[in-house]
């Protein structure tokens, strides 16, 4: 009975294809080549933010559901591994550096720049 859960759960896994959304579009839908994320890790939630050339502040630029809730990732592997599925793939990684001062560590933000993979 166990194999056949696994099994069954393994199998649905493979077909899941969980669309992305940014403020209630779907990202696949836009013009968009190339797209800059930020995840943002907070008490136990992370969620992404998606600049893709929109004009429109950064609270509007989160990664949502098709109904325009907010949507909460597991983890950073979560959130890449869901662009990868999306058929969106990294190209760059940087941080840039905030905070700190004399005897303190310096902190900062990652952004990942990702670009539409090309189907056949």
């Amino acid at each position: 009975m166990k194999k056949m859960l696994f099994v069954t759960i393994l199998l649905f896994s493979t077909f899941a294809y969980a669309d992305i959304y940014v403020n209630g579009i779907e990202l696949n839908s836009t013009k968009a080549h190339y797209v800059k994320v930020e995840i943002d890790y907070n008490l136990g939630r992370t969620l992404a933010y998606v600049d893709h050339g929109q004009d429109e502040s950064f609270r509007h630029r989160k990664i949502t559901d098709e109904n325009n809730e907010k949507r909460y990732f597991v983890s950073v592997a979560d959130v890449l591994n869901t662009f990868y599925v999306n058929d969106w793939e990294i190209k760059e990684v940087f941080t840039v550096p905030s905070g700190g001062s004399d005897n303190s560590s310096i902190s900062g933000t990652s952004y990942y720049i990702f670009e539409r993979m090309i189907t056949k």
